[in-house]
């Protein structure tokens, strides 16, 4: 814990005592496949466009995403010999140095280590701080769920509509304002017309059996008629 803290206590020394010059100095990029979710090596390189520079040393730092100020990784020296603000948290940092780059390899890299990474120079007693490289998981999007809609279509053979539920156009088409009205109120009225025909032709009938027949013609009482006068057929109404 004492060596953190005072690794911590001088990289914000070196940054308040020291002139920071411009970024552009430095430039930090990282190598390899892009970062994905599963747990693999990544590596980082901070390069200069400048000569000189490989002849100090370099800081590494990050800034984590929950926090407002960069913490200190380590700092590799002009001999390439490693200093950790923390062994426990940083073992499996490694940095290195070639001809022209200055290299830190995370092997694994875990979600603890997600964050912002910088690479910074002291060189002349001027800090040369590189752009930060954010390295955070790509973020999972959950897909909206989609609802299906089932459109019922009429049969090419039968004509017959599968969907009776009232439509927008439906008042155009119908006579009730819904697709199939003719399905079902043209069989109902045939239905009722066979029936009044069926009650209209029973009624006549019955009519015709129990009408009585009614003599038209004036009968005359047997004492009065003439002796030769003939009966007279009756007309039957």
């Amino acid at each position: 814990m004492g060596k953190r803290f005072s690794a911590q206590f001088f990289f914000i020394l070196i940054l308040s005592l020291n002139p920071v010059s411009s970024s552009h100095q430095l430039t930090l990029r990282m190598s390899g496949q892009p970062l994905m979710s599963e747990t693999g090596p990544v590596k980082l390189e901070c390069q200069s466009n400048k000569h000189g520079f490989m002849d100090f040393g370099v800081f590494w730092f990050r800034q984590r995403k929950a926090t407002k100020s960069p913490e200190s990784i380590l700092f590799l020296s002009p001999t390439s010999k490693s200093t950790y603000s923390d062994t426990s948290d940083y073992r499996h940092f490694k940095a290195s140095k070639g001809t022209t780059t200055f290299s830190l390899e995370i092997d694994p890299f875990g979600e603890k280590d997600q964050g912002i990474y910088y690479c910074m120079i002291n060189k002349n007693s001027i800090l040369y701080i590189s752009p930060g490289i954010s390295l955070y998981y790509p973020a999972v999007t959950t897909p909206e769920p989609t609802t299906t809609t089932v459109s019922r279509t009429r049969d090419p053979e039968l004509g017959d509509p599968k969907d009776c539920s009232p439509t927008a156009s439906s008042s155009e088409n119908g006579f009730l304002g819904i697709p199939c009205d003719v399905f079902i109120w043209g069989p109902l009225m045939g239905l009722c017309c066979g029936l009044l025909l069926a009650l209209t032709i029973t009624a006549i009938l019955l009519c015709k059996g129990t009408r009585r027949r009614h003599c038209r013609c004036k009968h005359v009482p047997l004492k009065e008629k003439p002796a030769a006068q003939t009966q007279r057929p009756c007309r039957l109404a």
